[in-house]
């Protein structure tokens, strides 16, 4: 009886979240490439508040592929 409901459960469990993964993909935002994630919205309200600065283009360093070394395993 108990591994009846435990399965049950379970089941209720995985249908609620396919329902939610469903709707979330039904009504997310497409306002750009990344499909109007949440952390679009984020990074725009910090740009207004004056939390979040552009990029200093001359602060940025271009890798090179030389010097790009992966750690082994």
């Amino acid at each position: 009886m108990i591994q009846n409901i435990i399965a049950l459960v379970i089941v209720a469990a995985v249908i609620l979240k396919v329902g939610y993964n469903t709707y979330k993909a039904l009504i997310t935002k497409e306002k750009g490439l990344c499909g109007g994630c949440a952390s679009c919205d984020l990074k725009r309200e910090l740009k207004k508040k004056g939390k979040l600065h552009p990029l200093n283009p001359n602060q940025v360093k271009a890798f090179k592929k030389e010097e790009i070394r992966f750690a082994g395993k």
